[in-house]
């Protein structure tokens, strides 16, 4: 790595200028062997504060993917520090901090872009949005009521402005949780490597959690409605069971021709089954052709199966529909400060008035992930769905 290449180099020219240093004061004051002496040792000392400078930079910069070198153990190592509160060793070994505000450790760039990509690579929904970086935990979105007045007009005539009332939209960050449980012997084990366990693991529970908060707002607290609720949307609500010429009109209901471009549809395996047996009024399915049985496209536009949608598609428990362009979702991530931050409580038992007190248990340790995230539904017409869709 070059922060050790430049240790290498400082300690080699302190040896050489205390040498030195050395010798000039063992010399007697005779004139012009001193100056010259003087001037070596100046100079010497001026190349010693750069390299002590270019020393101190480096260990600010961020690690590169090319140095970044998974160990054996290295989660181990890591949660363990989070368990001792080894500030001091996590800065050293894993280039992390504390922050001082949740108490927390931020996990480590060896470790977080692997749970990262595990996240947007499970998720449905989400790796289809725009990500938009905010470097706190909100930023300011221009909003119009009105559309931008756009016209094609004669060379000498003019375009007849709209009145667009700006304002501004305030989204705030939520964050994913997940809690991990672990032994004391699982911690010390030296035998068994789970980091590729946990770091999979957490990505790929983090990514489902992410799509049920875009898809049906479950996650509450500061996110914006999700698809299900965000008003501005082109809605249908089926008070029958549903119909082909439901599920034609749903997705005609879309009137902008640009959002068809790069929309598909959204549901569940439970809703999947049920427009499986629709037909047309010449007896065709409304799907395409079948690959190993099984259908590619839904009225010529791709679809995208979710467990994150609720229901099970009968009249006790219905479910939802959705046709959009995911990419007009814009999923905010915090730019300033790594994102997932890791906490460990060694109580796992739950909370009065009814705990669950096992004696077995008090040797399990729990590490609790925080994933800063948060989305906002940017351009609502670009999504349309159907509610209450039931066999």
């Amino acid at each position: 790595m070059a922060d050790l290449t430049l240790q290498e180099e400082v300690a080699k020219v302190f040896e050489e200028l205390q040498g030195i240093k050395a010798s000039l004061a063992a010399m007697p004051n005779d004139g012009i062997k001193k100056a010259e002496l003087e001037k070596v040792v100046a100079d010497f000392t001026a190349k010693f504060a750069v390299l002590e400078e270019q020393k101190r930079v480096a260990a600010l910069l961020p690690i590169k993917d090319e140095e970044v070198k998974i160990k054996p153990y290295d989660m181990h190592k890591f949660l363990r520090m989070v368990k001792n509160g080894d500030h001091a060793g996590m800065a050293r070994e894993f280039k992390t901090i504390t922050e001082a505000t949740e108490g927390a450790a931020v996990v480590p760039t060896m470790f977080l872009p692997k749970i990262i990509e595990t996240m947007l690579n499970s998720s449905i929904v989400a790796g289809k949005c725009t990500p938009l970086s905010m470097a706190t935990n909100k930023t300011d979105i221009p909003n119009i009521s009105t559309d931008v007045s756009v016209a094609f007009v004669a060379e000498a005539g003019g375009v007849t402005l709209q009145t667009p009332v700006l304002g501004k939209i305030t989204p705030q960050l939520g964050k994913i949780v997940a809690a991990l449980l672990v032994t004391q012997e699982q911690l010390q084990d030296e035998q068994i490597d789970m980091t590729p366990f946990w770091q999979n693991r957490i990505g790929l529970k983090a990514g489902q959690a992410l799509d049920a908060a875009i898809l049906e707002n479950t996650a509450g607290g500061d996110l914006p409605g999700g698809i299900k609720t965000i008003t501005g949307t082109n809605s249908t609500t089926f008070t029958k069971p549903v119909t082909d010429e439901d599920i034609i009109d749903l997705q005609n209901s879309q009137t902008v021709e640009a959002y068809h471009q790069n929309a598909a549809w959204y549901f569940n395996r439970a809703c999947l089954g049920i427009l499986m047996k629709l037909k047309n009024d010449d007896g065709n399915t409304l799907f395409g052709s079948l690959v190993n049985g099984v259908p590619t496209s839904l009225l010529g536009k791709s679809f995208f199966l979710t467990d994150q949608i609720a229901g099970a598609g009968t009249t006790a428990s219905k479910t939802s529909i959705y046709y959009a362009d995911m990419a007009n979702a814009w999923l905010l991530s915090h730019s300033k400060y790594p994102n997932m931050t890791v906490e460990m409580s060694n109580s796992v038992v739950a909370p009065n008035p009814t705990p669950t007190i096992n004696a077995f248990l008090q040797s399990l340790l729990g590490f609790r992930f925080n994933l800063r995230k948060g989305f906002i539904i940017a351009v609502p017409a670009a999504f349309t769905r159907g509610l209450n869709v039931y066999k």
